[in-house]
């Protein structure tokens, strides 16, 4: 700085001095680089704030510091995303605390309405959603999709994510806007457990969606055998599979393959 070098110049992608130190945890080099005219609050071309960087590799006194030193812990990416939700996207319960400690609010949306704690949900970060739920966040807030915290969990096959919702009170049989429940969505992506968790936590396998097709007929018609097995286990109700021909006999459409045929036959 003394010989005329630019505390602000910034590289291609709009990474600052700051940012690079709240990287690698360098908080004496943020006072320092401060002191010296830098500014604390310079985002990247996609608008990743000094506080983003620090919440990376979890560098809890570089938040600290930067917000004594004047940093905006709210700012958001050009995406909607905050610092809480980084963190929450990241796993690191501990920046979503402090971050909290300073002020920061945790039911801030992304660009697609998704909370911190519906981004815990869709990445399985189940320590971050306790948290967050201690500290006050909406347990059952959805995104603009009106896909909730349990669905996303659901979806991404998160079992354990879906047990630690419903601990925390959250509904884990919400259907949103086309009435995909999250049994629904775990018999689509075919993740069993998820399924085994949702019927243990009193999960209605038989609702439909709103083109009034149940989850197992989702799991026949995409020929998924294993979950449609489960589901036959589980007490799925088979009868609305069948037809009926001009005689008054049941029978499978073709439509179904012959595995899942002989299934649900047995």
């Amino acid at each position: 700085h003394e010989l005329g070098a630019d505390v602000n110049q910034c590289e291609t992608d709009g990474e600052s001095p700051v940012i690079a130190a709240a990287l690698h945890g360098q908080e004496e080099c943020i006072r320092l680089l401060q002191q010296l005219g830098a500014d604390v609050s310079k985002c990247t071309i996609d608008g990743a704030s000094p506080v983003h960087a620090a919440v990376v590799n979890e560098n809890v006194e570089c938040i600290r510091v930067l917000h004594e030193l004047g940093a905006d812990i709210h700012k958001c990416e050009d995406d909607g995303v905050s610092p809480v939700s980084f963190a929450a996207n990241l796993g690191h319960e501990e920046c979503i605390r402090v971050l909290h400690e300073l002020g920061a609010d945790v039911n801030t949306w992304d660009e697609h309405g998704g909370s911190p704690l519906w981004v815990a949900a869709q990445n399985g970060h189940d320590e971050c959603l306790r948290v967050l739920h201690e500290l006050g966040a909406d347990i059952n807030q959805c995104d603009t999709y009106d896909s909730s915290p349990a669905q996303i969990a659901a979806f991404n096959g998160h079992e354990e994510s879906l047990r630690v919702l419903h601990e925390l009170g959250a509904d884990v049989y919400h259907s949103g806007i086309k009435g995909a429940s999250p049994a629904y969505l775990a018999v689509q992506e075919g993740h069993e457990e998820c399924l085994r968790v949702l019927h243990e936590l009193g999960a209605d396998i038989n609702e439909c969606n709103t083109s009034d097709f149940s989850s197992l007929f989702a799991a026949v018609d995409e020929d998924k055998s294993p979950i449609v097995l489960l589901l036959v286990k589980l007490g799925a109700n088979v009868q609305e599979l069948f037809d009926e021909d001009e005689d008054g006999n049941e029978f499978v459409p073709d439509v179904f393959t012959p595995a899942v045929e002989d299934i649900v036959q047995d």
